[in-house]
């Protein structure tokens, strides 16, 4: 029933698999299994049992406890269940003190995953299964969510792997007894979803990380980690990743285990074995099918994911754009002209004069075409002017007043939960209908653009499909992101002798061009507040940053200055335009009290599918109705939309 009332598929599914472990008697973690992924706290009945203990503590209904409170709670627990351990009294059956106590760690240690605590809540999970009871699969899930958002993503791997062989197990033997039953194909659905994303992390597909891969043929030769379990062995588990360089680091004695070899892409073919229903296991193996060219198959899976996720504004673009996909294959353009010399090195070498895009003027826009070509990112400061941004700041209010009002229900898409770094940013559709939907602002800005802009998207047409509108706001306390591109391979490049053959399709993709209006002032806070960070030049092999070793050093530490990542500290009504296969990040919001809010918007070359990996941000009834051109932003006519 709270699923249900949620109307988020993400918690849906958590809250589903929660109810599941409940029924299965894995009642220790039920509450905590909740709390941690709901966004809810079940910290408050724990303190309310120790606050006798730890009197600063306030034990009221509506306490929602500090982080030293919470840690102060965890070493109050686990020195109570040390001394269950000491006493020799951990084996005695039906303890309830011990299962109280257990139900309050798991707790803790699951809002410790709130505040961001992972390697604290690491230890606790460990200390539960180590000390009490190893066959707890639901406390080793919450284990291998620790270490994931540690980025320990090779041990997380290996521990969910664990949890699934384990309820493989139990539906074998349910099986034999004639007891299994629906829901534990779907907890195990769920999990083997989880474990494909984490081998895309750890292994990534060709042209979906920094390295340059040898493209694939077929899914039989995605990227592989290998899996290895014996149940004679005490620890059995063995991984590797076909790197010499790691596999020292993960392999565990277990001679003679039998491996078995996973990609992401097997993973998700098991998720929708075990249930046929899991929309988002069809939407993550279609997104993998396009990053590996498997269109066709791709779009397929893509509509099947539409049927099961209605609301879901992926599925839905790339089911609508899929109408392209012979045009696309026919696509063989050369990339454009970039200009000579290394990558552009400080914001200031980004930044274009507004008045050349008002002026229109020919051979101004043929040097802001080339320094993109070569940087695959402009800066235009004061673009927008303040009345402008104030229409758009209002609607954004508007927007997440109606998502808090409405509990972020249907009528208000939310995409947070799908935002890297997610904590303190809000991620929603932006509006473009009512009585903003002539968009007014937004449609002057795409006027402004849409000369540059055809010669970035290399077409002549008079409008350009509008695939994304929507804005975020990071709050103080957000964390960096890290470094990443929002859609997979690489812009249109001349040959690089280096690249294996096949590593790059056609010698590149058709463009996909981000847009970034900044609505609140960066360039002057207290402190860092959350700014666009980019790496100029790392959306081509060709151009001076493409190279995998220059922007793998950024990916590492990109507060170094010397590793060419450039904030992009400016004013408001400043316009980014950066390539979506540029390299770039949300930074930190070190100020005291200042969010930065910012409006994006996402356009692509005329027939083309729909670019994989991008988080495709828009209105479910605004998807393939908007374009751009020299007037501005149109909206598709009633008749072309009926025959689409």
């Amino acid at each position: 029933v709270a699923a249900i009332a949620m109307k988020r598929p993400i918690r849906q599914r958590i809250m589903i698999s929660a109810a599941v472990m409940v029924a299965q008697r894995r009642t220790t973690f039920a509450a905590a299994f909740i709390g941690a992924r709901t966004g809810g706290r079940p910290l408050t009945s724990s303190l309310q049992r120790v606050a006798s203990s730890l009197p600063f503590l306030r034990a009221s209904s509506s306490f929602e406890p500090t982080l030293d409170q919470t840690l102060s709670a965890a070493t109050y627990v686990k020195t109570q269940l040390d001394s269950i351990v000491n006493s020799g009294r951990r084996d005695l059956p039906s303890s309830s003190q011990q299962e109280m106590l257990l139900n309050d760690l798991h707790s803790i240690a699951s809002t410790l995953l709130e505040y961001e605590a992972n390697e604290k809540a690491a230890d606790l999970f460990r200390y539960s299964l180590q000390e009490f009871d190893p066959s707890n699969v639901a406390v080793r899930e919450r284990l291998s969510a620790a270490l994931r958002a540690m980025g320990s993503m090779a041990e997380s791997a290996r521990e969910l792997y664990r949890v699934i062989h384990g309820l493989e197990g139990e539906i074998q033997s349910r099986d034999q007894m004639g007891m299994i039953g629906a829901e534990s194909g779907e907890s195990l659905s769920w999990l083997y979803l989880d474990l494909g994303g984490l081998i895309e992390e750890i292994r990534p597909l060709p042209g979906a990380g920094s390295s340059w891969d040898a493209g694939i043929a077929t899914e039989a030769e995605a990227p592989n980690v290998t899996l290895d379990f014996d149940a004679d062995l005490e620890d059995g588990f063995t991984m590797s990743l076909d790197d010499d360089e790691d596999e020292e680091d993960l392999l565990e004695d277990g001679q003679g285990v039998k491996g078995e070899d996973l990609s992401s892409i097997e993973c998700y073919r098991r998720a929708i074995s075990y249930n046929q229903g899991n929309g988002s296991a069809h939407k993550r193996l279609a997104d993998a099918l396009a990053i590996i060219g498997q269109h066709e198959e791709a779009l397929k899976e893509f509509g099947v994911a539409s049927e099961f996720l209605p609301q879901d504004i992926c599925s839905a673009t790339h089911v609508f754009y899929g109408k392209n996909l012979e045009m696309q294959q026919k696509k063989e353009k050369g990339p454009l002209e970039m200009v000579e010399g290394p990558a552009s090195q400080t914001l200031v070498d980004l930044e274009w004069d507004a008045q050349c895009l008002a002026n229109k003027d020919e051979e101004a826009m043929s040097k802001m075409a080339a320094a993109f070509e070569r940087d695959g990112v402009v800066v235009y400061p004061g673009l927008i002017g303040p009345d402008d941004c104030d229409l758009i700041l209002q609607l954004v209010e508007e927007t997440m007043f109606e998502a808090q009002a409405t509990s972020y229900a249907d009528e208000v898409l939310d995409f947070t939960d799908e935002t890297r770094s997610a904590a303190n940013r809000v991620h929603l559709a932006l509006p473009l209908k009512g009585g903003h939907a002539d968009a007014v602002p937004v449609s002057v800005l795409f006027g402004k653009l849409y000369p540059l802009l055809t010669r970035i998207l290399q077409c002549s047409e008079n409008e350009i499909p509008l695939l994304g509108s929507g804005f975020m706001r990071t709050s103080p306390g957000a964390k960096g992101q890290q470094l990443h591109k929002d859609v997979h391979h690489y812009d249109r490049h001349l040959p690089v002798d280096e690249m294996p053959e096949g590593a790059s399709i056609i010698q590149g993709e058709p463009r996909c061009v981000s847009i970034q209006l900044q609505l609140s002032d960066t360039s002057a806070g207290d402190g860092a507040m959350g700014s666009l960070e980019v790496l100029p030049a790392s959306h081509r092999p060709d151009a001076p940053n493409g190279r995998p070793t220059t922007i793998e050093k950024a990916v590492k530490d990109p507060l170094l200055r010397s590793n060419g990542v450039i904030p992009i500290d400016v004013p408001a009504g400043t316009v980014s335009i950066y390539s979506s296969r540029l390299w770039h990040r949300g930074g930190p919001n070190d100020s005291n009290d200042t969010a930065r809010t910012f409006a994006f918007f996402t356009v692509t070359e005329p027939n083309s599918l729909a670019p994989p990996g991008l988080i495709h941000t828009m209105e479910r009834q605004d998807v393939g109705k908007w374009r751009v051109s020299r007037d501005g932003l149109l909206q598709q006519k009633a008749q072309e939309e009926e025959e689409r």
